[in-house]
């Protein structure tokens, strides 16, 4: 028996056409795409919305939505672009389903992805969003705020 010498074991790698570094070169590729891919579908594939049933209604004092900005309840988004005027939303961001968590100035924000939508509409500000925030029923009694329900 005698040994192969070094340069017969390249000759053997250049018969089979690919050599070991290039297999595991293209396996780490493979391994790096697929897990790119699977973060990009975590953004972009549908889950449970957790949006509110339509026959829960939330209440909140006047006093507690302050005039140009907001307040956020468990479900819903109360605000009171001018005096007087309340206006609800839901308080989940429909980009991904993610609670909103603060209302800034005008805008109402989801800290998640960094969506922002407009207190008089709800309407998108600043994506990744591309639809607004949906609209709730408010009802005003005495100096109670009523939002959602049916």
């Amino acid at each position: 028996m005698s040994a192969k010498p070094v340069n017969q074991n390249l000759a053997d790698e250049a018969v089979s056409g690919v050599d070991r570094r290039t297999v595991l070169k293209g396996v780490g590729v493979t391994a790096l795409v697929g897990a790119t891919g699977l973060g990009l579908s975590a953004c972009t594939e549908p889950r449970d919305t957790g949006r509110p049933d339509e026959g829960e209604a939330e209440t909140v004092d006047a006093a507690e939505v302050p005039v140009g900005s907001g307040t956020i309840l468990d479900n819903y988004v109360v605000t009171q672009p001018t005096e007087g005027d309340f206006r609800g939303f839901s308080a989940i961001c429909p980009h991904q389903f993610c609670k909103v968590t603060v209302v800034k100035q005008t805008n109402i924000v989801c800290q998640c992805h960094g969506s922002e939508f407009d207190i008089n509409d709800g309407s998108v500000t600043a994506g990744p969003s591309l639809e607004p925030l949906p609209e709730a029923p408010v009802t005003v009694n005495g100096s109670t705020i009523e939002v959602g329900g049916a």
